[in-house]
């Protein structure tokens, strides 16, 4: 019995040995199986991850290209700068660290809370801090380094505008990307922690030209984040420059000439090749404080300015053309077998079924033929050809000129105007095209839109003699176009002609505003676009005076011209709005800009070679040749 109960437990002892030692077994292949999953099978993975907090990845930004004018002026050039970026790698206490950072930088509120949700959002990559530190401020970071794990401090570019406000509105400028920007392109340049792109103007349109491709640096970094050895450089590509036609002593004094307005644009185009020489619009802005930064009441002051400084205003501008666009209706109705010769008598006004059309002189021209009646600016002359003519062949011609469409594709947010027709009206307005519609497109009011480069490229496909001729702003070889208009270089003679008496006799809406110097003589039209309806009741007590009116009820004030008259060379449009009156508001600035822009030839012989007139020789050099009204 007792053999039999030993037996017994033996059995169970062995068994529970068994049990035991499977167990032991199966945890011991349980380690040694995860052991080969960690270091053979999942041995490229963990060792990426090793690397990760070892190895850093580092783009540093490409060189941006410089933005000349044609003189070989540099509009956008990059200086050097040291800025301050922060990362989580290493750092246990991010707060902390960016209060150390204010303590040195002394960091806008706004700055603090949007460094921190980079921070939070973005973990493992870099957070830019700040721009265009002092080397005081440089010294400060290095010395107080032990307590500032994951700041760096690199020594890069910075965009600089040297021209300022004179030419914000062409060049542009660039801002830090956002993440929209970075879900539109994979290029890793845009990772980089304060990396600026272009956000409007050239900067904005040359953006792949100008930015290059970054540089990329694997580094070896200790615990705290600090580089310890370069293991990899793989150079990246500057980016190009851009040249553009603008000549800078021009621009400067358009500008200046603007100011004089409380907010107006101008464009002087060379009319056998579509060169912009000038593009001004003012107010402006300076673009370099959206590379530095605006103060708050400065971005409060510059938003809510009811002259709109940050739109480009002869581009994006799109105003009624008023009387600039008889010149369309007169070749029209030229081509259509209309004399030169025939005529109109006008009364003041003309009826048409239960609508009294007026003239802007309310006692009328008398009798004009087509000749007078651009000299005069006379309105009822075009009620009457409008009706000959009709809105087809008048829109038709409208866009053979120019009008309807772009011609900046280099600038951002350019309009496109409006050429209305009958098809535009039901497809827009659900409403058939009347005959009163005729009438008011005639004189470049109703539904009629233009923008000032539009006018100036009309005015050069005028008077170059018919040429299709195309504005643009970027340097390009060969120029010239060969593109006929197909209209008879008769009708254009007969429109470029009267366009001579508009500003060179008596009588003539512009006479007042002439250049003197006859070699510089220049011919145009001048038009005031209404911005306010006129009431039966008010014609009735006299209409109010623009000088009467709040400054935003006064009408736009226009004038295109050309220069000189035998040989025309440049063309300039200009707008200023509620200036009131062409004649007395746009014309002498054109009549200046014109003078100015002989006066230099930016499109002379070797203009690059020209020594830049100054500011004073150029005015010293207007004021002598112009006569005041």
């Amino acid at each position: 019995m007792k053999k039999k109960i030993e037996v017994a437990r033996r059995g169970s002892f062995s068994r529970r040995a068994l049990i035991l030692g499977g167990l032991q077994t199966a945890g011991f292949a349980a380690i040694f199986s995860r052991i080969y999953y960690l270091q053979v099978a999942q041995a490229e993975k963990f060792k990426t991850l090793a690397d990760e907090n070892r190895v850093h990845v580092e783009l540093e930004p490409p060189v941006r290209g410089v933005i000349f004018d044609r003189r070989g002026e540099q509009l956008a050039i990059n200086d050097r700068s040291y800025s301050v970026s922060l990362s989580t790698a290493g750092n246990k206490d991010v707060e902390k660290t960016v209060l150390l950072l204010n303590d040195i930088l002394e960091l806008p509120d706004y700055d603090i809370e949007r460094i921190l949700k980079s921070l939070d959002r973005f973990s493992r990559r870099p957070v830019h801090i700040a721009d265009r530190i002092t080397w005081e401020q440089v010294n400060k970071i290095e010395v107080n380094s032990p307590d500032l794990p994951g700041v760096h401090i690199r020594e890069g570019l910075l965009r600089r505008y040297p021209m300022g406000e004179y030419m914000s509105h062409v060049v542009g400028y660039v801002g830090r990307v956002s993440e929209k920007d970075q879900q539109k392109s994979n290029d890793p340049a845009l990772l980089i922690p304060g990396f600026r792109i272009g956000k409007s103007g050239i900067e904005r349109s040359r953006e792949k030209t100008l930015r290059g491709k970054a540089s990329i640096r694997r580094v070896e970094v200790n615990a705290r984040g600090r580089t310890v050895r370069e293991l990899k450089n793989y150079l990246g590509d500057p980016g190009n420059d851009v040249h553009l036609t603008i000549d800078t002593p021009l621009q400067f004094y358009v500008q200046d000439r603007l100011r004089q307005a409380e907010a107006a644009s101008a464009v002087v185009m060379n009319v056998h090749n579509g060169e912009i020489l000038a593009l001004g619009s003012y107010p402006a802005y300076d673009a370099n404080d959206f590379v530095l930064g605006f103060s708050q009441k400065k971005w409060k002051k510059l938003v809510n300015d009811e002259r709109a400084p940050f739109r480009n205003k002869a581009v994006a501008g799109a105003y009624a053309p008023g009387s600039t666009f008889k010149f369309v209706l007169a070749l029209a109705a030229l081509e259509s077998g209309v004399s030169p010769d025939w005529s109109v008598k006008c009364e003041g006004h003309v009826e048409v079924g239960p609508q009294k059309f007026h003239c802007w002189n309310r006692y009328g021209h008398g009798r004009v033929s087509m000749r007078n009646s651009i000299k005069y600016s006379c309105d009822v002359y075009y009620y009457e050809l409008a009706q000959k003519v009709g809105i087809k062949k008048m829109a038709a011609m409208a866009r053979r000129l120019g009008f309807g469409e772009k011609h900046l594709p280099e600038l951002y947010g350019e309009s496109t105007g409006l050429v209305p027709d009958r098809q535009w009206k039901l497809d827009n307005r659900d409403d058939p095209w009347r005959i009163g519609d005729s009438l008011q497109a005639s004189i470049g009011q109703g539904f009629v839109l233009a923008t000032p480069i539009q006018i100036a490229v009309m005015m050069s496909r005028i008077v170059n003699g018919g040429w299709a001729v195309n504005a643009h702003l970027l340097s390009q070889k060969g120029g010239e176009l060969r593109e006929r208009l197909g209209i008879h270089e008769n009708y254009l003679d007969i429109v470029k002609d009267a366009a001579f008496a508009v500003a060179n006799e008596e009588k003539g809406t512009a006479y007042n505003a002439r250049i003197k110097d006859k070699n510089l003589a220049m011919g145009g039209k001048t038009g005031t676009s209404q911005v306010r309806r006129i009431t039966t009741a008010e014609r009735k007590k006299g209409v109010i005076k623009n000088e009467d009116l709040p400054w935003r009820l006064r009408d736009h004030a226009l004038f295109v011209g050309y220069a000189p008259y035998r040989n025309p060379k440049y063309v300039c449009s200009v707008v200023v709005e509620h200036g009131g009156s062409g004649s007395s508001a746009a014309a002498p600035i054109a009549r200046d800009i014109l003078t100015a822009t002989q006066f230099i030839d930016p499109i002379g012989k070797a203009p690059h070679r020209l020594p830049v007139p100054k500011p004073e020789e150029i005015a010293n050099m207007v004021a002598s040749k112009t006569e005041d009204i």
